[in-house]
């Protein structure tokens, strides 16, 4: 397979990438998980070769494509296209700055049903290394659209939202997009449920108060003028 290639060997790197960009592109999206989870690992070892080829620009499309149709299915899919947007928003290849709002659009608005508790955290997951990727590159990372696109799925996931672990992903998601970004906007209507959630204790109460003390601080303002 591509993830079990040894990194000195480009050619036969190059050779497994085509192959996984084929599987993505081909299989259908009940059937998509095996691919998902190869590209999830070679991405995660985004320094190895197998990683280096399959993260190349010859890919954007076939990654993005399958994220996008594997979060739109249910069970080992959803939660394998959730894991593998992690792992790109994490690796952060140059391609994915045209492409990163429309897989989170995705992942919170594709599901079909309610996704399980993991495909939750994994979503989760890849919401907060898109609101630390915006933090580091800037409100123009994305065409200037990323940060609405982040606040709006905060927003969306916090609401519904009950998994301790899901939760501590997003509120943390919440804090990390209030110092990413050069304007309140939607923040402020996180407000209620960051404090409902930091009432509560525990390692989600935790990030609630933080994210909540983030907002504050840059945006304290217009919070007052808009009570």
């Amino acid at each position: 397979s591509c993830a079990s290639m040894p990194g000195g060997d480009k050619a036969a790197a190059e050779t497994g990438a085509s192959a996984l960009r084929k599987m993505l592109e081909a299989w259908p999206a009940a059937k998509l998980f095996p691919a998902l989870d190869l590209a999830r690992f070679a991405a995660a070892n985004a320094t190895g070769g197998a990683a280096q080829a399959l993260l190349g620009v010859a890919s954007a499309d076939a990654l993005s494509a399958a994220v996008c149709r594997g979060a739109g299915g249910s069970g080992p899919a959803a939660l394998l296209a959730a894991r593998l947007a992690a792992e790109l928003l994490a690796a952060s290849p140059s391609w994915l700055e045209s492409r990163a709002g429309g897989m989170i659009a995705a992942l919170v608005d594709g599901a079909v049903g309610a996704p399980a508790a993991n495909a939750r955290i994994a979503r989760a997951a890849a919401l907060l290394n898109a609101c630390a990727l915006l933090k580091v590159r800037g409100e123009a990372y994305g065409g200037g659209g990323l940060g609405d696109t982040l606040e709006g799925a905060c927003a969306g996931l916090l609401a519904s939202e009950e998994d301790t672990e899901a939760l501590f992903r997003l509120a943390t998601a919440a804090g990390t997009l209030a110092a990413a970004r050069g304007r309140a906007g939607a923040l402020i209507d996180l407000k209620p449920r960051l404090e409902s959630l930091a009432a509560g204790g525990g390692k989600a109460g935790d990030a609630a108060r933080e994210a909540l003390a983030l907002i504050e601080a840059r945006y304290g303002d217009d919070i007052a003028s808009d009570g």
